[in-house]
């Protein structure tokens, strides 16, 4: 390969990423040749032709391999040749690669997501503590519910558009229940063990947006994941650390669904500790954990 591994991410807006710096540091840590590349494509210019056009790159091997983000995870299923089990059962995707002559649309969301959860909660909470509040319900919802399923989570899922939650309720239906809660006061007021952040609410540059109500209080004693990591302390983690709960931002499950797309495109394993002492070389700093005082 003359000029290495081209690999990218398909998603707008990208700008803040940080998919890039981590996928170009596994590069330089397994000494493979190589270039990690932004593919902007904004919703109101032809995304579907754009998206296609890079796709077609990939069969043509000018692209090794594509992540792929927010608001496209879902778009590209029809778009490939094959998706994987846990792609298929979630209906979105978040990674894009080449075997033989096909394109395979996978997920990686659903197993980085339960990875990095063990840090906050146990994998299998008894079933008097174990109701979860997904907010949002896109394509990385998708992917938390059905990781909190597997994981025997009793998952609760709520959204500004409540047909949105429904349709995700009723899409794992067949896996598990899922119960669609009205995005009102009476859920905000329900008490959960663990309430996950998956829209966008709070991500750079909407920063000060929180995807929680204002004059809400958080359930006392809940547990807060937050899939967004930048900003590392967006309004919901704030307000979480204020009341003295425990919070974790996305930034482990961003670096685990890197690691496991980067092994699937070229076949190498990363490993984690060495690449978080290295990110602390370079002045990047986590602070994934961040507990109220």
């Amino acid at each position: 390969m003359t000029n290495g591994y081209q690999l990218g991410l398909i998603g707008y807006p990208i700008d803040h990423s940080l998919s890039p710096f981590l996928h170009n540091q596994f590069l330089k840590m397994v000494a493979i040749n190589g270039m990690y590349h932004l593919f902007p494509v904004h919703p109101a210019q032809s995304p579907e032709q754009k998206i296609r056009s890079l796709l077609e790159r990939m069969r043509l091997q000018e692209l090794d391999g594509l992540n792929v983000t927010v608001p496209y995870k879902e778009m590209v299923l029809p778009l490939v040749d094959q998706a994987t089990p846990d792609a298929e059962a979630i209906g979105a995707a978040n990674l894009i690669y080449r075997s033989g002559d096909c394109l395979f649309a996978g997920n990686a969301d659903a197993d980085a997501f339960i990875h990095d959860l063990r840090r906050l909660t146990p994998a299998h909470p008894p079933r008097h503590k174990n109701r979860a509040l997904v907010l949002g319900a896109g394509g990385a919802a998708r992917a938390v519910v059905y990781g909190l399923l597997k994981q025997q989570w009793n998952v609760h899922i709520t959204s500004r558009r409540p047909s949105h939650a429904k349709e995700v309720a009723n899409h794992f239906s067949r896996i598990g229940q899922v119960t669609p809660a009205p995005f009102n006061e009476d859920t905000f007021s329900t008490e959960y063990q663990l309430i996950i952040n998956a829209t966008t609410a709070g991500m750079f540059p909407d920063h000060e947006t929180s995807a929680w109500p204002a004059r809400k209080p958080l359930p006392a004693q809940a547990k807060l994941y937050d899939l967004v990591y930048n900003p590392v302390e967006t309004p919901i983690i704030k307000k979480a650390r204020a009341a003295g709960l425990t919070a974790l931002n996305g930034w482990g499950m961003l670096i685990e669904q890197a690691a496991i797309s980067f092994e699937i495109w070229t076949g190498v394993k990363i490993n984690r500790s060495s690449l978080l002492k290295r990110l602390e070389k370079n002045g990047i700093h986590s602070e994934r954990n961040i507990h109220g005082a």
